[in-house]
């Protein structure tokens, strides 16, 4: 019988992980913790686990680095099975699925699963869901750290259609309060630039994410033509950097294609609200001395991810980033800038 590890990932939330654990400690063979909390936090995570004898659950520390993707190498690296449920503590698997969980990796010639995640789950299970590849096997599957990130699979993915198996994410778990490790999300953002050989390839991922198989439909087809069509009219280059108007444009079919789905009409407008600003900021941060550094970073992080980039799969690198940061400010995306800058800077 194949065994199967669940990762998560916490930040102050000590509650949520330990509902989380309560709900799948039975269905699970091993459980791996990676934790950023606080100092208190992480006294207050160690108590509980004491106090409950779970023997199963395993806990390692990571300085607070802003987003959970970055985390995910070192976490499946620290998981004893190849076989892997990945959740956020904000997400809980249906019933059915955490009843034939063991059957599926058992009888299923597949290296992971594509599920359904229902978004924004408060009382009832929404219409409105993303496809997400959460069960699969460690071995054939890498994450290189890059925000919303679909994971690269060797072999093959399947889908899990049947109406009772899914994710929920639910929607009176995930209240983030605003904080110093949320707060320099404009910052970072500069870290996001793109070129237009790696917007087109993120319209077909986000596609993924809404619509499944995207590469393969004929949406995904058409709607790939057509960014190819415009940039050869526009006379863009794969290796040009994305003028202003491209990023407002790619933020608002992202927002857009939500709000659709969720047949949410009135988030198509706020999102246009927002998108307008973030159109602005691309103005000034275009102007900004450092521009052409950000824009290297970011090219570099496309390529390779802020794993590879930080060196944060090695074990060595990230103890020593624990000694030097650890319950010390910078936290969280402030942080990661720093980072990146230095080692940027070591590059060149």
């Amino acid at each position: 019988m194949k065994k199967l590890s669940l990762l998560t990932f916490t930040r102050n939330h000590v509650d949520r992980v330990f509902s989380l654990i309560d709900d799948l400690y039975d269905t699970m063979d091993d459980i791996v913790l990676i934790d950023s909390s606080d100092k208190a936090e992480r006294e207050k995570l160690y108590a509980m686990k004491k106090r409950k004898r779970w023997a199963k659950l395993k806990i390692f520390y990571m300085v607070p680095l802003g987003f959970v993707e970055i985390y995910r190498p070192y976490g499946l690296k620290k998981c004893k099975n190849d076989w892997v449920l990945y959740l956020d503590v904000d997400e809980r698997i249906s019933e059915g699925l955490k009843d034939d969980i063991g059957r599926i990796i058992n009888s299923k010639d597949c290296s992971a699963f594509n599920l359904r995640r229902y978004e924004d789950v408060d009382k009832a299970k929404t219409d409105f869901f993303t496809f997400q590849i959460r069960l699969f096997r460690k071995s054939k599957t890498r994450y290189k750290g890059i925000i919303d990130e679909r994971p690269i699979v060797k072999g093959r993915t399947c889908y899990l259609e049947q109406n009772e198996y899914y994710i929920e994410h639910r929607l009176q778990l995930m209240r983030h309060s605003e904080n110093e490790y949320y707060k320099p999300i404009n910052i970072f953002m500069k870290y996001e630039l793109m070129s237009y050989a790696e917007f087109n390839r993120k319209m077909l991922l986000y596609l993924s994410r809404v619509r499944g198989k995207a590469e393969n439909t004929r949406l995904g087809r058409a709607l790939y033509r057509m960014l190819i069509a415009y940039e050869k009219i526009a006379s863009k280059k794969g290796t040009d950097e994305l003028s202003t108007f491209d990023y407002f444009l790619h933020a608002y079919i992202k927002h857009l294609g939500f709000a659709v789905k969720a047949k949410d009409w009135r988030g198509s407008f706020r999102a246009l609200s927002s998108d307008i600003k973030y159109w602005k900021q691309m103005h000034i941060w275009k102007k900004d001395s450092d521009h052409d550094e950000s824009y290297a970073i970011s090219k570099v992080i496309n390529r390779d991810g802020f794993v590879k980039f930080l060196k944060l799969d090695d074990e060595k690198e990230i103890q020593k980033i624990n000694k030097k940061y650890m319950d010390k400010k910078p936290v969280g995306l402030s942080l990661l800038v720093l980072l990146l800058k230095k080692r940027y800077n070591k590059r060149i």
